[in-house]
């Protein structure tokens, strides 16, 4: 199956993860610069949480822009996989876990989590003024 990019409202997004506040700056320049958002954001598509792109996510936050490309996912399917890049946690996050503390608003340290995609998808750019 392959990914298709979707808007989805930004408001509507939830993190599972912190983010680094010098990492969103170099972006929030750089979309400014190129005003382009060149990798889609991936997002599971029934709790509309965040599972790549946080930072991205942040920058465009604080740019004011209201909707984002994303992939929409089914985030329990056997084609996500989660990698754990922080041992000390390892048990304590799984797929349900990581959407639960998205929900109640709880947030891992950043780069905690890697999500691995089974799914064909592209390269896509899109211009922010698309995204207001």
């Amino acid at each position: 199956m392959k990914l298709r990019a979707v808007m989805v409202p930004i408001a509507k997004l939830l993190a599972h993860e912190r983010v680094s506040q010098k990492r969103v700056h170099e972006l929030v320049r750089s979309f400014r610069t190129e005003k382009i958002l060149k990798y889609p954001i991936l997002v599971s598509k029934d709790q509309f949480v965040v599972l790549d792109g946080h930072h991205r996510v942040e920058a465009l936050r604080q740019l004011e822009i209201k909707y984002v490309p994303a992939y929409l996912i089914d985030y329990y399917s056997d084609d996500i996989s989660v990698t754990l890049r922080r041992n000390q946690l390892l048990g304590l996050i799984l797929k349900k876990g990581i959407t639960s503390y998205a929900q109640e608003g709880k947030l891992f340290p950043y780069k905690t989590t890697r999500h691995l995609v089974r799914q064909e998808s592209k390269n896509e750019e899109f211009p922010l003024d698309s995204c207001k």
